[in-house]
């Protein structure tokens, strides 16, 4: 995301205020409350910390339940909750760019964690007839977190933070972290399981796709509308001829939207093919519903993987 010129002045202008008047910043320290205060972009790591971190630290998601990930831009009060943190969690990547700007202006009170520095990144790319902008350029494809594997990895480096900053509670950061490592280990084995009995291992996307982790960690084939951070939302004509003809090619039983879509380019697929139209959800954000309803990173893959396997039958 990149700010307009004057959008970004009055930005820099506001974190230059705001770090002067840091120190009386209304966000409560650990000092005062015993609990780390521990700031996180997205839904993802937000999740990774409640399940390590229960209810030994303040939690604050900057994402609101059912915002576009991929158009935040952070409010005064955000940054001002960020620089009274002790944690900051961000995922990293081309949606997250704002974020170098702040941690560059900040007098580093508060530790980040990078979580895309930890694990091995896959650039965005172009497959066979997808749909893309013609000043694409190679970026890293941001939805790490979409393989249980690397769910494991960015976990383990969240729980080595809060046991850093917060000495006492370490104990019950670790037992929860090995807890919720044997679930999530559970998930990744359920997804080999899929790909090792499904009867195809290629998978259509009339949508973004945000999953290039989790069919690299499986082994699965992909062929999408449009790559996962794409700006685009409607396909050309050639775009969606190229993925008809491969579910008549491949007799492929079903094509997949998103999280957040209203499948209407998945509809016009199904009304050429047959093909049934499934959801997948990228776990970036949730719907405000599902927040309250307590919603989980790992129930949400539970459903991708029920997906995936009546995908590949």
């Amino acid at each position: 995301m990149r700010f307009k010129t004057k959008k970004l002045s009055a930005f820099l202008l506001l974190i230059f205020i705001l770090l002067s008047c840091v120190s009386c910043g209304t966000q409560n320290s650990v000092s005062d409350t015993g609990k780390l205060n521990v700031v996180c972009t997205v839904f993802p790591q937000y999740d990774f910390v409640r399940e390590i971190a229960g209810d030994k630290v303040n939690i604050t998601m900057l994402l609101k339940p059912g915002s576009e990930a991929h158009s935040f831009e952070p409010s005064p009060k955000d940054i001002a909750t960020i620089q009274n943190s002790d944690l900051f969690i961000t995922i990293g990547g081309n949606s997250e760019e704002w974020v170098k700007k702040i941690i560059n202006s900040s007098d580093g009170s508060f530790k980040v964690l990078k979580l895309i520095d930890f694990v091995k990144t896959y650039d965005e790319e172009i497959t066979e007839g997808m749909e893309h902008e013609h000043d694409h350029h190679s970026s890293y494809d941001e939805h790490i977190w979409t393989s249980p594997e690397n769910a494991v990895i960015l976990s383990t480096e969240i729980a080595n933070s809060l046991c850093e900053l917060d000495e006492k509670n370490e104990s019950f950061y670790k037992e929860n972290l090995n807890n919720y490592t044997i679930e999530l280990n559970k998930l990744s084995q359920e997804l080999k399981n899929v790909k090792e009995t499904g009867k195809r291992d290629t998978i259509i996307f009339a949508d973004r796709f945000p999953f290039r982790y989790l069919t690299e960690s499986v082994g699965l084939n992909y062929y999408a509308a449009f790559p996962g951070c794409s700006s685009k939302t409607e396909p050309s004509a050639s775009t969606v001829a190229f993925l008809i003809d491969k579910i008549r090619k491949e007799n492929i039983p079903s094509v997949f939207c998103v999280d957040y879509n209203d499948g209407k380019i998945a509809e016009v697929i199904k009304a050429e093919t047959g093909a049934k139209v499934l959801r997948m959800y990228s776990c970036h954000t949730i719907t405000k519903d599902e927040f309250e309803n307590g919603e989980t990173y790992l129930n949400l893959m539970k459903k991708n993987i029920k997906a995936l396997k009546e995908a590949l039958n």
